[in-house]
């Protein structure tokens, strides 16, 4: 991840740039998402953009409920606790 970084602060025009590595499985991943950003960048989030996703390809005869909820936990739950943790600190 910190080659991406590093590629990211040398395009021109960029701005600066921080990874952060979490695991959007985990609920509590969107409060160390955010509480990361804000020591790097300061009190005030200017943008969210929730691109994480994952699939589970499987023929359907084989799709276990851990899979689904997997998914489920991703794709759906996670942006929604991510945008609980960012809106206060959104700007207005």
């Amino acid at each position: 991840m910190q080659d991406l970084v590093e590629q990211v602060k040398r395009m021109k025009g960029s701005s600066d740039c921080y990874g952060v590595r979490a695991d959007l499985s985990d609920s509590s991943s969107a409060k160390t998402i955010v509480d990361e950003t804000v020591t790097a960048f300061g009190p005030h989030i200017d943008i969210v953009v929730n691109n994480a996703g994952i699939e589970v390809v499987k023929p359907l005869s084989e799709i276990e409920v851990s899979d689904f909820n997997n998914v489920y936990n991703v794709n759906v739950l996670a942006p929604i606790l991510l945008m609980r943790q960012v809106k206060p600190r959104l700007r207005r």
